[in-house]
């Protein structure tokens, strides 16, 4: 069962990772214009292309690392799920544990990098 438990929680990791990654690459190559439905989206970050342009290349070097983690979290999971092949809550608990470090590590990561990116866009507001 503890695989069972690190392959789901492990894909929302993936998931994650390569949406940011996505992000990361956009910004890189200079292909995500403001949009409603992919960036880094407040008010000050959607006010103007400068904004936009400024607020995510502020966040950009953590969006960079932000797949790293997560893919790391899905795998130190999925390794502890195998070498603990025994059913049972204890098991559970372990990958559910690691899992959990691994999603409030990246949403620590994300909203930072949506505070820095906000604080960024703030120079082109005012």
């Amino acid at each position: 069962m503890p695989l069972v438990t690190a392959a789901t929680a492990g894909f929302g990791l993936i998931i994650l990772a390569v949406v940011t990654w996505m992000l990361h690459h956009n910004i890189q190559n200079g292909t995500l214009n403001a949009n409603d439905a992919f960036g880094i989206r407040t008010k000050a970050t959607k006010s103007s292309e400068k904004a936009w342009d400024a607020g995510h290349q502020a966040a950009d070097p953590l969006l960079r690392v932000i797949p790293v983690f997560a893919v790391a979290a899905a795998v130190l999971s999925l390794v502890l799920a195998v070498f603990l092949r025994a059913d049972g809550d204890d098991a559970n608990s372990v990958v559910l544990l690691s899992s959990g470090l691994g999603y409030a590590l990246v949403v620590a990561l994300l909203l930072v990098a949506a505070r820095k990116a906000d604080r960024a866009a703030k120079q082109f507001t005012q």
